[in-house]
């Protein structure tokens, strides 16, 4: 899978959903793609009908039919499923007659983009919401309806649900530290490319390039469908070694990439998004997704969020590979790398000389002018009693890159000594 775009075409051909063949089939070749590279690859299955918190993992569902029929055209049907996301997701079988009035109550249009068939998805997560509904554009429902509010129509649709599994794939890369570092992304919406197939995309491209890599920390890359896979993951999988998770979500379109804060707002990874001058937010004011299964009590495993949301055509069929940039990928996956490049160099540094040493002679005096003059004063200070070079960069406004490349040769000469 070397191409950027490989893994977002696959599961675009893929009829994704939280429990069915198709997705199967995805976690399959992603898990086929893993074994060549190397590492520890695992697929956790949860059955249907498991329950957690009052979540429960639903059934394998297909449609077999589904049509509208009106009255007023000799009850010659008026509409039959074209798409995907045509029917609402997990709907149950339906047979009969309503008037406009009830029938409304069963269609789900997007009057702001009336070209799109719009994703309806609450079923996944609420069994007890609406039993079945279709899914229109807001320009066919405008055709098909707007005149004929008084008129009867019969639904004939047919769908059927089968005991499954949801999959969770968890690959996992390790370092010379059992402290672990999540990258996840969601395959479970159908027929959406940037949501979240190109979140997908950059986790599977960054182990690749992790995989070439020493390593102090350990990776593990979850690919699985959002909330419910983390939520059923963790109950069983949770440990005290998870220190840090960073979601890919909707990251392929051509807004400003920005980043969402962990709930405490201070992680390593958030303060270190904020030295490469990254534009981040709160706390979900961004994005809601699986960071609330991730830094639930309990578990309280620091998560920041990567997103270019909102974008057009969120949840509906506009959104295809198409839409996709794989400029935007790669810029993606290059911020994530110079990231966890960072995290892998940020260390202790503690005091490794008694008095104050002459730099000049070293290469590590800088003028008063130079952007390093004031950490070059205050490094030897700074470092008795111990501090991380992440929180020189902070205190000396400085980009991460250029202190540490700084630290370290002043830890080749002794001044300061650098910890694990």
């Amino acid at each position: 899978m070397e191409s950027t775009m490989n893994l977002i075409d696959l599961g675009y051909s893929l009829d994704l959903r939280p429990v069915g063949d198709d997705t199967d089939k995805f976690i399959q070749e992603l898990m086929a793609d893993a074994l060549k590279v190397g590492g520890d690859i695992t697929v956790w299955e949860y059955p249907s009908g498991d329950i957690y918190n009052g979540w429960v993992i639903p059934s394998s569902w297909k449609v077999n039919w589904a049509i509208i029929y009106s009255r007023g055209c000799s009850w010659a049907p008026i509409w039959a499923r074209n798409h995907p996301l045509s029917v609402w997701g997990y709907s149950e079988s339906f047979v009969g007659e309503l008037e406009f009035c009830e029938l409304e109550k069963h269609i789900f249009t997007c009057a702001d983009l009336p070209e799109a068939v719009p994703y309806h998805w609450k079923r996944y997560y609420s069994p007890e919401a609406c039993s079945w509904g279709f899914s229109l554009p807001y320009e066919v429902y405008q055709t098909l309806f707007k005149e004929r509010e008084s008129d009867y129509y019969s639904v004939s649709l047919e769908t059927e649900f089968t005991p499954g599994s949801l999959k969770v794939l968890e690959w996992t890369l390790p370092g010379k530290l059992d402290d672990t570092i999540i990258l996840n992304a969601h395959c479970c919406h159908p027929k959406q490319a940037n949501d979240d197939l190109s979140g997908c995309q950059v986790v599977w491209d960054t182990m690749k390039f992790l995989a070439e890599k020493p390593r102090r920390y350990t990776y593990k890359a979850l690919i699985c469908p959002e909330l419910l896979g983390p939520i059923f993951w963790l109950r069983e999988q949770w440990s005290s070694y998870l220190k840090a998770a960073i979601l890919l979500k909707a990251v392929g379109n051509n807004a400003l990439l920005r980043v969402q804060s962990s709930f405490c707002g201070n992680s390593d990874i958030d303060r270190m998004a904020s030295t490469m001058n990254l534009v981040t937010k709160p706390f979900r004011t961004l994005y809601g997704n699986d960071e609330i299964a991730l830094e639930a009590p309990g578990y309280e495993i620091p998560t920041t969020t990567f997103t270019r949301y909102p974008f057009h055509g969120y949840h509906t069929s506009i959104d295809t590979p198409e839409f996709i940039n794989p400029k935007r990928i790669k810029e993606t996956q290059s911020c994530l790398q110079e990231l966890l490049e960072n995290i892998e160099r940020n260390r202790l540094v503690t005091s490794g000389c008694l008095g104050v040493h002459r730099l000049s002679h070293l290469g590590l005096y800088r003028e008063p002018e130079d952007d390093e003059h004031g950490l070059m004063s205050g490094l030897q200070r700074d470092s008795v009693g111990g501090m991380d070079i992440l929180s020189l960069a902070e205190k000396y406004r400085l980009g991460f890159r250029h202190v540490a490349d700084y630290v370290e040769e002043a830890a080749r000469h002794d001044i300061v000594h650098l910890g694990r």
